[in-house]
């Protein structure tokens, strides 16, 4: 075992670790509503003007509070970790072509971070259909580059292992 492989092992992890509570905290708060609406980050292929409006008139005041808060700070933080991860899994792979979807998702990641965090501001009056329209672009994009990422990195390591 190299000294390379403990430290992406302990970043895996920790990564992990941090994606767990964001589905915890997820899936205890934030799907509102009695018809348990779930939140914008988890909506894979983005949302409507009219759904984001919906999501944001079922949201109490606490949901926000914590989407804002706690969930705002830690989805802050695993950008930086994934990204840092697929990076290294990448070029380890011998994928080194593709690490550019490393800061592409980071970057995605964030701004959808923030759109999300001006529509919560926003709420459902006040929210624009043009902001809908970013913040849900940027949901599709965070998701297509991850899934890009993750294609390549499996690519990479069956092509490494001899089964392709």
């Amino acid at each position: 075992m190299t000294r390379v492989q403990p430290a992406w092992l302990g970043l895996t992890l920790v990564t992990a670790a941090v994606y767990a509570i964001l589905l915890w905290l997820g899936a205890r708060y934030l799907y509102a509503g009695p018809d348990r609406l779930p939140p914008f980050d988890a909506r894979v292929l983005g949302y409507s003007a009219q759904a984001a409006r919906e999501y944001l008139a079922a949201l109490g005041p606490d949901q926000v509070r914590i989407y804002t808060g706690p969930m705002h700070w830690i989805d802050t933080l695993f950008p930086p970790l994934l990204g840092v991860w697929i990076w290294i899994t990448l070029r380890w792979l011998g994928a080194a072509r593709a690490v550019w979807l490393a800061p592409l998702y980071v970057l995605v990641d964030w701004s959808e971070n923030a759109l999300v965090g001006r529509m919560l501001e926003a709420g459902a009056q006040g929210v624009s259909d043009g902001l809908v329209a970013w913040a849900s672009a940027a949901t599709a994009v965070k998701f297509a580059a991850l899934a890009l990422a993750l294609i390549a990195a499996g690519h990479a390591g069956l092509r490494r292992w001899g089964k392709l």
